[in-house]
């Protein structure tokens, strides 16, 4: 437990470290923009390999970050607490779906993966929502 939270503090402080300079701070945001649809895409293409009833299912829950991927997708500047927001949120999709579906067709740590993933993230646009 506590080497999570060590990696969780180095991680967290080389993502802020390359905040620092504006031109990684604008390639990050735009990545970090641009890429969050493909977080449900991931869950609904491997819903639809394992069956159509479970792609029907995990679709619902998707489309709320699908509609928010879109909507970065077209928009030409992103508020970072917004984006903060969005990736937080997946977060708590992440922690319903790990401990609340029954038959997950994930690979076995690709909750905890996400749910690491989209809390670095949050984390560090939300301590740096007044550099954009």
């Amino acid at each position: 437990s506590y080497h999570c939270y060590c990696l969780l503090d180095y991680c967290l402080g080389i993502i802020c470290y390359y905040f620092k300079n504006s031109f990684h701070h604008y390639r990050m945001i735009s990545f970090f923009k641009y890429t969050f649809i493909l977080l449900p895409i991931i869950y609904c293409a491997g819903a639809l390999l394992e069956s159509n009833e479970v792609f029907l299912r995990d679709f619902w829950y998707s489309l709320p970050f699908l509609a928010i991927g879109i909507y970065f997708l077209i928009t030409k500047r992103v508020i970072l607490v917004v984006l903060s927001i969005s990736y937080f949120s997946h977060v708590l999709f992440d922690l319903t779906y790990l401990f609340v579906i029954d038959k997950s067709y994930m690979v076995n740590f690709y909750e905890e993966l996400c749910i690491v993933y989209d809390l670095i993230i949050a984390l560090v646009l939300f301590i740096n929502r007044n550099n954009n």
